[in-house]
């Protein structure tokens, strides 16, 4: 039922609900409030009822988003306002589910910035000097240990880790 509603982009909350209670019905409720375009509200609502893939589809809504913005390709005023709305959207919803959200969203931002940096900024410094702003440089250098961890264990990368230790 699931991959007829997929090959018909036909998945939709109250088809969802129909199902009879199992797996795809889960994961029904994860591809709606992914795709949906109601309220953040609704969406989250909805991850509720994905049962076993409820934590994922929580990070899903905001990830997504944030992937979307390309950390690391700008280091501007205009490129941060666009990740604290994102963040300032999200935060209602997402920490009544999750009271680590804020530590997780920073640590993907800050992860995915770093991700895209090279070892050394334009004038030769670190990267963060490279933001405009001064309150943007200290949140980078703020970040970047546990934003280096974060994405060490994403990439399997354990040179900072041991570099560090």
């Amino acid at each position: 039922v699931l991959d007829a509603m997929m090959i018909r982009d036909g998945v939709a909350f109250e088809r969802c609900g129909a199902m009879a209670p199992s797996l795809w019905r889960d994961e029904c409720w994860f591809l709606a409030a992914e795709q949906s375009q109601a309220s953040l509200k609704i969406r989250y609502d909805a991850c509720e009822k994905a049962d076993r893939f409820a934590r994922d589809c929580r990070y899903h809504l905001w990830q997504q988003e944030l992937l979307a913005l390309k950390p690391g390709s700008q280091s501007t005023r205009e490129a941060m306002g666009q990740v604290d709305k994102l963040f300032n959207r999200h935060r209602p919803h997402a920490v009544l589910r999750n009271p680590h959200f804020e530590e997780r969203f920073w640590s993907w931002f800050w992860g995915l910035w770093w991700k895209h940096q090279s070892p050394v900024g334009r004038d030769g410094s670190s990267p963060c000097e490279d933001w405009e702003e001064e309150g943007h440089r200290v949140l980078c250098r703020e970040w970047e240990a546990r934003a280096k961890t974060w994405l060490d264990g994403r990439t399997g990368n354990k040179a900072n880790l041991q570099e560090e230790q």
